[in-house]
């Protein structure tokens, strides 16, 4: 295919030095866009690095730069133009904003005196946003959630009133979250450019054998209304009890709780609850000391 040079097309009438009119000029580096515009023996047209002037429904009206010079450009699309953001994910026409840099495929337009492109295909190098999902730990959770991936990028994390977090069976809010918690996946709006990520879906993972029924032992410390509080190791624990509990000596004879003193030793067996981690559900308490 034979590309047909810029300057041979004698487009020079439309390349007008900035300080002629307003303007809005972005720069097109910082979005990954190149400056460029290929027109072939057909009026087959592509175009790059167009930023966006003034917007009258489907149609945008551009400006490419080269230093202070620009050439303008119409991108007029219709119902069968494909909108993309820049990393391909589906937008509208409406999503396209002044300011915004363009590239686009399409025709020149029959009979125009003017650079203007019936366009089929415009990708918005803008918008930098995409759904994504990630996994990983948490290395920050001041002033913002910090997720370190398998590649070792750093992708920060934005929570809004729809953001759902979920520890093993529990909904939890993003105070909850700890350093290095394990993050199975984490699902939103990622922006490229920003290294942020909008969190819609995130699971945490959570060690569910912690609430398996299990024997723990502890020093008893008093009791309550249905509960006794025992230390084991250096947290304090309720003890919850029904009259399906069994009140038990050292030899596994029954006993009563009104017998129990502080300082005793106590062995019991119950299920840690996951919403409550200072709380067991015990059907067993044993006093060694009677």
């Amino acid at each position: 295919m034979r590309y047909i040079p810029l300057i041979i097309l004698s487009l020079a009438l439309l390349i007008t030095p900035g300080a002629i009119s307003a303007q809005v000029k972005t720069d097109t580096d910082k979005v990954g866009a190149t400056r460029f515009i290929k027109i072939d023996e057909n009026g087959a047209l592509k175009a790059d690095g167009m930023v966006v002037q003034q917007i009258a429904g489907k149609t945008f009206y551009t400006r490419i730069w080269w230093g202070e010079m620009f050439m303008r450009m119409t991108v007029r699309t219709n119902d069968k133009t494909v909108f993309t953001k820049k990393f391909g994910e589906s937008i509208t026409a409406s999503e396209i904003k002044i300011g915004d840099v363009l590239s686009a495929e399409g025709t020149l337009v029959p009979g125009s005196d003017r650079v203007d492109i019936d366009a089929i295909l415009v990708k918005n190098w803008s918008d930098q946003t995409g759904a994504s999902a990630f996994s990983g730990n948490i290395t920050e959770t001041s002033p913002s959630a910090v997720l370190k991936i398998s590649s070792g990028d750093l992708v920060v994390l934005n929570f809004d009133n729809s953001s759902v977090i979920k520890k093993g069976n529990l909904t939890i809010q993003p105070s909850a979250l700890n350093l290095n918690d394990k993050i199975l996946s984490a699902s939103g709006v990622f922006d490229h450019a920003s290294k942020k990520l909008t969190v819609s879906e995130m699971k945490v993972y959570q060690n569910m054998s912690l609430f398996v029924a299990q024997n723990y032992e502890g020093i008893y410390k008093g009791a309550g209304d249905g509960f006794i509080t025992v230390s084991v190791g250096s947290t304090d624990y309720s003890v919850r009890y029904t009259d399906k509990t069994s009140i038990l000596r050292a030899n596994r004879s029954a006993t009563l709780l009104s017998r129990f003193v502080t300082g005793d030793k106590v062995r019991f067996y119950g299920i840690k609850r996951e919403a409550e981690q200072s709380v067991i559900d015990a059907t067993i308490i044993r006093n060694l000391n009677l």
